[in-house]
């Protein structure tokens, strides 16, 4: 609760704090802070989180945006570790440049050229 008095003594005092009332809130010490305090807590009704609809939008879009990034973090991760084990075993990560030489590398693919002509 050290930090609602720390924003409360740099920017002063709301007369209302809106708040959900599950789980982000599961301490009581928060629901006891405003007792004694010329402040007024409002717990939005469950399901109906349109009563403070700034919030939840914005804790949406920020949930949101980091699920994002993780997956993409977590895909890149996959073809780094797929191109690496590729790279390991000796064949390209990349196999779309072998498909035009039916599945074969270029040296392999030269000499049946060169008979070719």
């Amino acid at each position: 609760m050290r930090e609602l008095d720390a924003i409360i003594a740099q920017r002063g005092r709301s007369s209302t704090v809106v708040s959900d009332s599950g789980t982000e809130f599961p301490s009581t010490a928060i629901l006891r802070w405003p007792q004694g305090r010329p402040i007024d807590w409002h717990c939005i009704a469950p399901g109906k989180q349109m009563e403070n609809g700034f919030i939840e939008s914005f804790d949406g879009s920020f949930r949101d945006k980091c699920l994002a990034a993780t997956r993409s973090m977590m895909a890149r991760a996959w073809y780094l570790r797929s191109a690496t084990r590729a790279l390991a075993d000796g064949r390209p990560a990349n196999r779309s440049a072998t498909a035009a030489l039916s599945e074969t590398y270029p040296a392999e693919s030269t000499p049946a050229f060169d008979q070719r002509l």
